[in-house]
């Protein structure tokens, strides 16, 4: 398959080089390098690349998140409203108190498990506006 028969566009962001480092060996062990580019960079600096771009997130969770790390959440919410209108957004998580700090309606939820953590994926649907004007339309 070439990257020409796509029309699928894969990008990978960290900021933490290690975790681009090991996704990019894995890549290049898949042989998949053509298909999915890796930059270092916080989600928070990211723009879209174009509408109806899906972004899927795995924020930090567990027992024992430090006070900062939850109000990351908040940051992924406005992220999400700001900068990515017309979009969809996934969010892995095993917190369910930061994940309420995201401050947007969930369109899906899906339990699963990640390791031994009862985890779920959060599904947001971005658009301007409010839900309210959106359903009154």
């Amino acid at each position: 398959m070439k990257k020409s028969d796509l029309n699928v566009w894969l990008y990978g962001y960290d900021n933490h080089g290690h975790s681009i480092n090991m996704a990019a060996q894995n890549i290049e062990a898949a042989g998949l390098d053509e298909f999915i580019k890796l930059k270092k960079i916080s989600f928070f600096e990211t723009q879209k690349p174009a509408d109806n771009t899906t972004i899927i997130l795995n924020p930090p969770y567990g027992e024992r998140m430090e006070v900062e790390e939850i109000k990351i959440y908040r940051t992924i919410g406005d992220t999400f409203k700001h900068k990515y209108t017309n979009c969809t957004g996934f969010v892995l998580s095993s917190n369910r108190d930061a994940m309420k700090r995201i401050g947007l309606k969930t369109t899906s939820r899906v339990q699963l498990m990640n390791g031994e953590l009862d985890c779920a994926y959060h599904r947001y649907d971005m658009f301007e506006g409010k839900s309210r004007d959106r359903l009154e339309n």
